[in-house]
């Protein structure tokens, strides 16, 4: 059956609700995480960290200030995804494959209702991402690792004793 005869208005609306919803429960979590952890403010702002003791201590406040900016930016990312999954019912493209306009099935999309592309598509900019596909027990260096090594002079290369190239 063609995956995309199976989405009616009813099962479209529905997709729709849970999108509503999802976005509602993202705007919440979002602003909660924003008043509680003063992640507006610089970790020098926020008067409930204790940056007065010693450079270990202000080491831990930075990372936990970081990890709750990085996790802020991954719930507006979803929120984002979310939105645009939205402008795509109003538009009348949901449901279609961004890259070829092909249905995206209807498995997919009451997994994830936010679903761009369709398996095909997604599985290539997937690896587009990744950088392309790569066969990890032939390539097994890593591409990080061995750019920031290059960065330094032989005599000052970092101590990672268990990283070889």
């Amino acid at each position: 059956m063609d995956a995309h005869l199976t989405l009616t208005p009813d099962i479209l609306a529905k997709l729709k609700q849970q999108l509503e919803r999802e976005r509602g429960r993202l705007e919440i979590e979002i602003a909660s995480r924003r008043d509680a952890q003063g992640a507006d403010d610089t970790p020098e702002q926020n008067r409930n960290r204790d940056l007065t003791g010693d450079a270990g201590d202000q080491s831990i406040d930075l990372e936990a200030w970081d990890t709750s900016h990085q996790e802020l930016l991954d719930l507006e990312g979803d929120r984002a995804e979310v939105r645009h999954a939205l402008t795509k019912f109003d538009n009348g493209t949901y449901g279609r494959c961004e890259v070829c306009g092909r249905p995206i099935p209807l498995g997919r999309l009451q997994v994830l209702p936010e679903a761009r592309y369709d398996m095909e598509h997604q599985v290539i900019l997937a690896a587009s991402w990744d950088g392309g596909a790569r066969d990890t027990e032939m390539d097994t260096r890593d591409w990080v690792l061995e750019a920031s090594l290059e960065s330094f002079p032989a005599s000052d290369a970092p101590a990672w004793g268990r990283y070889h190239l």
